[in-house]
């Protein structure tokens, strides 16, 4: 908001005392202006019309008056007020306000247009920036002509800044001169096409140059050899005081530059660690690392009887339940088959008759009716055997013993049952497998003979290591046809001795596939993904 300061004045004390103008042109209604009693270190503030008067008190009872165009919000008045009274207790106005005629209206006014500047720029101000600035308010007060700005670093290479395009051809002559100019001392040199001095080769030198630039005279300030600063080439400068315009100046540069060059310089190193972090990031990326494999799926027992029916029959009594041990020889089931039954009394009743028939050839002596009811009734008995020993399957048992994983429910008597269906499934020992469900993009690297780890729910404490023993297949056990098929690997879980696992415990196993660069290896899905659409869409193959 100070980018609105358009006057200082001083007033002295006293009831006919006239304000005088320290910077700018006084307001037209100045007169009006009434001064009340100020404590010092505070100040007041006033309306003139449509401008905003701050009031600062001095130590010898005079007052310095700062004049605002516009009023400021009234969240940003205290702010204000006390960097102006701050600003007037420093002593530099009531110096220029003295009867030494030695005041800052007469003096050139490129710190209040770099000020101005400053307040009205857009965007992240940059040291070049800055110091491009500095050159047009130097140019545009009308205290030079051309400016050179030369900024000086210890250790480092000096920087020039030029005010415009005229100069480009001579700033290699210009910063030549400019560092030969520097010494042990701070020099301010006033230097004109009449001050040829045949023994000081600086002195021709910078008449050459001030005769290509087309002026006659120019100011040099330069800060002494070694120290860090801004050095000063004002060629034809209108200003009266041009040393005090150089300070002016220098000061407001040395606080933005140095701010602006601090925030460059962090700018620049959090720019190299962001560009080593990411140089280091795409190294890691590229680094081979372990492709495992994860998928889920469910443990099945690895040794199984399976008891089925070989012809239709109903179910009377189921003798077991899942997870039940049996012995050798334990009856599974009663079967009922009412089929059977009237074809064992059909084979039966064949016997009878066939044997009295042949008792009857017998006692007629017709030995060739006997022999042929003789054979009819061995095969009737060979029939009633084969019934009979359908008859024994009724009664199914466990023929190695085992714990039993599957089983029919008890609960249904009288179910008809199909030729092949499953009574009982019976594992014969503790071995387990594990069947993975893989993914079309992970399927390809799974092999026979890999080995991974087995994570199952509920025991995540403890890791089962694994081994493939099927590649990957489809599954067609699914109960939709038309389904997409689920591709299936089986892995054996390699243990010893009995384990806390049961068939259908879910799980994660991780397989070890190989080594792949890191970035091929967290990338797989998304480049499956999107060669798949470029090939189903745009029926490109990549």
């Amino acid at each position: 908001m100070l980018e609105t300061l358009s006057c200082i004045f001083s007033l002295r004390p006293g009831a006919s005392a006239a304000p005088v103008a320290i910077l700018g042109a006084l307001p037209e209604d100045i007169a009006s202006l009434e001064v009340p009693a100020i404590a010092a270190g505070q100040s007041a503030l006033r309306r003139i019309g449509d401008k905003l008067v701050v009031l600062a008190p001095q130590d010898d009872g005079a007052v310095i008056g700062f004049v605002l165009d516009a009023v400021p919000p009234a969240t940003q008045l205290k702010n204000i007020a006390n960097r102006l009274a701050r600003l007037a207790a420093s002593g530099r106005l009531a110096a220029a306000s003295s009867d030494t005629g030695d005041t800052l209206a007469e003096l050139p006014d490129s710190a209040r247009f770099l000020t101005r500047y400053l307040g009205k720029a857009r965007g992240r101000i940059t040291p070049r920036r800055l110091l491009a600035m500095a050159c047009d308010a130097l140019t545009n007060a009308g205290d030079a002509d051309e400016v050179a700005i030369l900024v000086c670093r210890p250790g480092e290479q000096s920087v020039l800044t030029l005010s415009s395009l005229r100069l480009e051809p001579m700033r290699d002559a210009i910063g030549d001169l400019l560092r030969r100019w520097r010494g042990e001392e701070r020099l301010t040199q006033h230097v004109s096409t009449t001050d040829l001095e045949e023994e000081d080769l600086r002195h021709e030198d910078t008449i050459l140059l001030l005769d290509k630039a087309a002026v006659s005279h120019c100011y040099i300030s330069l800060p002494a050899q070694g120290d860090a600063g801004f050095g000063f080439l004002l060629f034809g400068p209108a200003a009266r005081d041009p040393e005090r315009c150089c300070e002016d100046l220098r000061g407001i540069l040395e606080l933005r530059h140095r701010t602006q060059r601090d925030w460059s310089r962090r700018r620049t190193y959090l720019r190299r660690g962001w560009m080593a972090a990411a140089a280091a990031f795409l190294i890691f990326l590229l680094l081979p690392t372990d492709r495992a494999i994860t998928a889920s799926g469910v443990t099945r027992p690895r040794d199984v009887d399976v008891v089925s029916l070989h012809f239709p029959t109903y179910l009377d009594q189921m003798q077991v339940e899942v997870g039940e041990t049996l012995d050798p020889g334990a009856p599974i089931a009663v079967l009922t088959a009412p089929d059977q039954d009237d074809a064992r009394a059909s084979a039966l009743y064949q016997i009878s008759v066939e044997e009295a028939a042949a008792n009857a050839a017998l006692a007629q002596d017709d030995y060739g009716a006997y022999v042929q009811a003789q054979s009819r009734v061995a095969l009737q008995q060979a029939r009633l055997q084969q019934i009979e020993a359908r008859m024994a399957l009724l009664t199914p048992t466990a023929d190695g013993g085992g714990r039993v994983v599957a089983a029919l429910s008890g609960g249904e008597r009288g179910r008809f049952l199909a030729a092949g269906t499953e009574i009982a499934r019976i594992q014969t020992s503790h071995r387990y497998t594990f069947e993975l469900t893989l993914s079309p993009a992970d399927a390809g690297f799974v092999a026979v003979g890999q080995s991974g780890e087995l994570s199952l729910r509920g025991q995540l404490d403890r890791a089962y290591p694994i081994r493939i023993l099927t590649p990957p297949a489809p599954d067609t056990r699914g109960e939709d046809p038309e389904a997409a098929p689920v591709l299936i690997a089986t892995a054996m879980i390699e243990t010893e001795g009995e384990v806390q696992i049961v068939p259908g415990l879910s799980g994660f196993a991780q397989i070890d596939t190989g080594r792949a660069i890191r970035l091929a290896v967290w990338t797989r899905h998304i480049v499956e993904f999107v060669r798949m659409k470029a090939w189903t869409i745009l029926n490109w193959r990549i």
